[in-house]
Protein backbone atom coordinates (compact mmCIF):
# COMPACT_ATOMS: atom_id res chain seq x y z
CA UNK A 1 0.00 0.00 0.00
CA UNK A 2 1.15 3.56 -0.95
CA UNK A 3 1.99 5.81 2.34
CA UNK A 4 2.12 9.57 2.45
CA UNK A 5 4.89 11.41 2.83
CA UNK A 6 5.60 12.73 6.76
CA UNK A 7 5.33 16.41 6.80
CA UNK A 8 8.46 17.92 7.83
CA UNK A 9 7.86 18.70 12.01
CA UNK A 10 8.92 21.62 13.37
CA UNK A 11 10.67 21.14 17.33
CA UNK A 12 11.39 24.16 19.42
CA UNK A 13 14.30 22.96 21.72
CA UNK A 14 14.98 25.26 24.82
CA UNK A 15 18.00 25.19 27.05
CA UNK A 16 20.62 27.45 28.45
CA UNK A 17 23.34 25.29 27.33
CA UNK A 18 24.73 26.35 24.74
CA UNK A 19 26.51 22.69 23.51
CA UNK A 20 23.55 20.43 24.20
CA UNK A 21 21.39 22.70 22.39
CA UNK A 22 23.87 21.82 19.04
CA UNK A 23 24.11 18.62 19.88
CA UNK A 24 20.09 18.58 20.19
CA UNK A 25 19.96 20.54 17.14
CA UNK A 26 22.35 18.14 14.85
CA UNK A 27 20.76 14.82 15.79
CA UNK A 28 16.97 16.27 15.00
CA UNK A 29 17.86 18.22 11.67
CA UNK A 30 20.21 14.49 10.82
CA UNK A 31 16.84 12.45 11.18
CA UNK A 32 14.60 15.24 8.83
CA UNK A 33 13.18 17.56 11.78
CA UNK A 34 13.22 21.59 11.21
CA UNK A 35 14.85 22.64 14.42
CA UNK A 36 13.64 25.88 16.27
CA UNK A 37 15.64 26.86 19.71
CA UNK A 38 16.36 29.49 22.35
CA UNK A 39 17.68 29.71 25.55
CA UNK A 40 15.35 32.09 27.38
CA UNK A 41 12.08 32.37 28.77
CA UNK A 42 11.53 34.87 26.57
CA UNK A 43 12.71 33.04 23.39
CA UNK A 44 10.48 30.20 24.04
CA UNK A 45 7.40 32.45 23.98
CA UNK A 46 8.35 34.52 21.41
CA UNK A 47 8.98 31.35 19.17
CA UNK A 48 6.05 29.15 20.56
CA UNK A 49 3.90 32.39 19.91
CA UNK A 50 5.47 32.50 16.35
CA UNK A 51 6.04 29.23 14.86
CA UNK A 52 3.29 26.99 16.88
CA UNK A 53 5.75 24.32 17.26
CA UNK A 54 4.52 20.87 17.03
CA UNK A 55 6.68 19.53 19.91
CA UNK A 56 8.87 21.00 22.67
CA UNK A 57 11.75 20.13 24.36
CA UNK A 58 12.54 21.81 27.61
CA UNK A 59 15.12 21.73 30.26
CA UNK A 60 13.83 21.74 33.71
CA UNK A 61 17.01 24.12 35.09
CA UNK A 62 16.36 26.76 32.20
CA UNK A 63 17.25 30.21 34.05
CA UNK A 64 17.66 28.79 37.88
CA UNK A 65 14.85 26.32 37.68
CA UNK A 66 12.56 29.07 35.33
CA UNK A 67 12.23 26.08 32.42
CA UNK A 68 9.24 24.45 35.31
CA UNK A 69 7.19 27.72 35.29
CA UNK A 70 7.21 27.91 31.38
CA UNK A 71 5.96 24.39 31.37
CA UNK A 72 3.19 25.19 33.62
CA UNK A 73 2.26 28.21 32.27
CA UNK A 74 2.16 26.62 28.95
CA UNK A 75 -0.27 24.14 29.91
CA UNK A 76 -2.89 26.73 30.92
CA UNK A 77 -2.52 28.42 27.47
CA UNK A 78 -3.81 27.83 24.24
CA UNK A 79 -0.95 25.40 23.27
CA UNK A 80 -1.30 23.04 26.34
CA UNK A 81 -2.49 20.44 23.72
CA UNK A 82 1.72 20.71 22.57
CA UNK A 83 3.33 17.62 23.76
CA UNK A 84 6.30 18.76 26.01
CA UNK A 85 9.21 16.60 26.84
CA UNK A 86 11.08 17.46 30.10
CA UNK A 87 14.73 17.28 30.24
CA UNK A 88 17.54 17.72 33.18
CA UNK A 89 20.95 16.80 34.65
CA UNK A 90 18.77 15.99 38.12
CA UNK A 91 18.09 12.18 38.70
CA UNK A 92 15.68 12.15 40.76
CA UNK A 93 12.47 10.00 40.56
CA UNK A 94 10.21 12.57 42.53
CA UNK A 95 11.31 15.27 39.74
CA UNK A 96 10.76 12.83 37.20
CA UNK A 97 7.17 12.42 38.56
CA UNK A 98 6.11 15.94 39.10
CA UNK A 99 7.04 16.80 35.36
CA UNK A 100 4.78 13.49 34.38
CA UNK A 101 1.82 14.87 36.31
CA UNK A 102 2.02 18.08 35.17
CA UNK A 103 1.04 17.08 32.02
CA UNK A 104 5.11 16.14 30.05
CA UNK A 105 4.84 13.92 27.63
CA UNK A 106 8.26 12.42 28.66
CA UNK A 107 11.27 13.12 30.87
CA UNK A 108 14.74 12.52 30.09
CA UNK A 109 17.84 12.72 31.40
CA UNK A 110 20.92 13.73 30.76
CA UNK A 111 22.91 12.94 28.76
CA UNK A 112 20.53 12.52 26.56
CA UNK A 113 20.89 9.33 24.09
CA UNK A 114 20.43 9.72 20.67
CA UNK A 115 18.43 6.77 19.70
CA UNK A 116 15.77 6.94 23.05
CA UNK A 117 15.83 10.92 22.04
CA UNK A 118 14.49 10.17 18.60
CA UNK A 119 12.37 7.32 19.71
CA UNK A 120 10.71 9.57 22.06
CA UNK A 121 10.12 12.11 19.79
CA UNK A 122 8.34 10.05 16.94
CA UNK A 123 6.36 8.21 19.27
CA UNK A 124 4.75 11.79 20.79
CA UNK A 125 4.52 13.09 16.99
CA UNK A 126 2.80 10.34 15.88
CA UNK A 127 5.45 9.72 13.05
CA UNK A 128 3.88 6.48 11.43
CA UNK A 129 3.59 5.88 7.92
CA UNK A 130 0.11 6.41 7.48
CA UNK A 131 -2.04 4.33 4.55
CA UNK A 132 -2.96 6.00 1.19
CA UNK A 133 -7.11 6.09 0.81
CA UNK A 134 -8.39 5.41 -2.66
CA UNK A 135 -12.18 5.61 -3.01
CA UNK A 136 -13.41 3.04 -5.09
CA UNK A 137 -16.45 4.82 -6.79
CA UNK A 138 -16.44 8.56 -6.78
CA UNK A 139 -14.27 10.21 -4.68
CA UNK A 140 -16.48 13.07 -2.47
CA UNK A 141 -16.66 16.86 -3.43
CA UNK A 142 -14.40 19.08 -2.73
CA UNK A 143 -15.23 22.63 -2.65
CA UNK A 144 -12.79 25.49 -3.52
CA UNK A 145 -13.73 28.95 -3.97
CA UNK A 146 -11.66 31.65 -6.36
CA UNK A 147 -12.24 34.75 -7.86
CA UNK A 148 -12.16 34.72 -11.76
CA UNK A 149 -12.10 37.01 -14.95
CA UNK A 150 -14.03 35.82 -17.68
CA UNK A 151 -11.99 36.99 -20.71
CA UNK A 152 -13.61 34.67 -23.96
CA UNK A 153 -17.34 33.70 -24.15
CA UNK A 154 -19.66 32.11 -27.39
CA UNK A 155 -22.43 29.64 -26.76
CA UNK A 156 -20.65 26.83 -26.30
CA UNK A 157 -17.45 27.86 -23.92
CA UNK A 158 -15.98 30.25 -22.07
CA UNK A 159 -12.35 31.28 -21.08
CA UNK A 160 -11.60 31.98 -17.75
CA UNK A 161 -8.59 33.35 -16.14
CA UNK A 162 -7.94 32.31 -11.75
CA UNK A 163 -5.05 31.16 -9.43
CA UNK A 164 -6.54 27.74 -9.60
CA UNK A 165 -4.94 24.84 -11.98
CA UNK A 166 -8.56 23.24 -12.83
CA UNK A 167 -8.57 19.15 -13.91
CA UNK A 168 -10.56 18.24 -17.03
CA UNK A 169 -13.93 17.29 -16.82
CA UNK A 170 -14.91 18.74 -13.03
CA UNK A 171 -17.78 20.16 -12.65
CA UNK A 172 -17.80 24.18 -11.64
CA UNK A 173 -20.65 26.20 -9.90
CA UNK A 174 -19.43 29.94 -10.76
CA UNK A 175 -21.26 32.67 -9.31
CA UNK A 176 -21.15 35.59 -11.55
CA UNK A 177 -23.05 39.00 -11.74
CA UNK A 178 -22.31 39.06 -15.56
CA UNK A 179 -23.67 35.69 -16.25
CA UNK A 180 -26.15 36.56 -14.11
CA UNK A 181 -27.21 39.42 -16.43
CA UNK A 182 -27.18 37.31 -19.34
CA UNK A 183 -29.89 34.84 -17.63
CA UNK A 184 -27.47 31.57 -17.17
CA UNK A 185 -28.79 31.62 -13.98
CA UNK A 186 -29.28 27.58 -14.71
CA UNK A 187 -26.81 26.50 -16.53
CA UNK A 188 -23.86 23.86 -15.76
CA UNK A 189 -20.39 24.37 -16.26
CA UNK A 190 -17.36 21.55 -16.83
CA UNK A 191 -13.81 22.39 -17.40
CA UNK A 192 -12.47 21.32 -20.65
CA UNK A 193 -8.80 20.08 -20.82
CA UNK A 194 -6.30 21.23 -18.61
CA UNK A 195 -5.90 24.87 -17.53
CA UNK A 196 -3.15 26.30 -19.43
CA UNK A 197 -0.44 28.47 -17.60
CA UNK A 198 -0.87 32.48 -18.55
CA UNK A 199 1.46 33.92 -16.05
CA UNK A 200 2.92 32.14 -12.71
CA UNK A 201 0.51 31.29 -10.46
CA UNK A 202 -2.41 32.36 -13.10
CA UNK A 203 -4.37 29.69 -15.02
CA UNK A 204 -6.69 29.69 -18.62
CA UNK A 205 -9.24 27.29 -18.44
CA UNK A 206 -11.77 26.52 -21.08
CA UNK A 207 -15.09 25.86 -19.83
CA UNK A 208 -18.10 24.28 -21.46
CA UNK A 209 -21.48 25.41 -21.20
CA UNK A 210 -24.02 23.24 -21.14
CA UNK A 211 -28.42 24.38 -20.75
CA UNK A 212 -28.02 27.38 -22.46
CA UNK A 213 -31.47 29.05 -23.64
CA UNK A 214 -31.78 30.49 -27.24
CA UNK A 215 -32.81 34.00 -25.47
CA UNK A 216 -29.25 33.78 -24.05
CA UNK A 217 -27.35 32.68 -26.67
CA UNK A 218 -29.09 35.19 -28.78
CA UNK A 219 -27.45 37.40 -26.32
CA UNK A 220 -24.10 36.37 -26.52
CA UNK A 221 -24.12 36.57 -30.46
CA UNK A 222 -25.03 40.07 -29.80
CA UNK A 223 -21.83 40.88 -27.55
CA UNK A 224 -19.44 43.18 -29.20
CA UNK A 225 -15.64 42.84 -28.29
CA UNK A 226 -16.43 39.24 -26.77
CA UNK A 227 -15.70 36.28 -29.32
Amino acid sequence: MKTLNKRIKEILVIDDDVDILNFIQKILENAGYSVLHGSSVDDAIELIDRFAPHLILLDYKLQNHKGIELFKFLRQGKYSQTPVIMMSAIDKQKLNEQCLALGAVEFLHKPLQPNLLLQRIKKHLKDYELPEVTFKDSPPPISISAPIECLKINEISMIIQSGIKIAPDAKLEIDSKFLKSLGMEDCQYFSKGESKVANPGVYNTEVLIKGLDEKTAKKIRQMRGIS
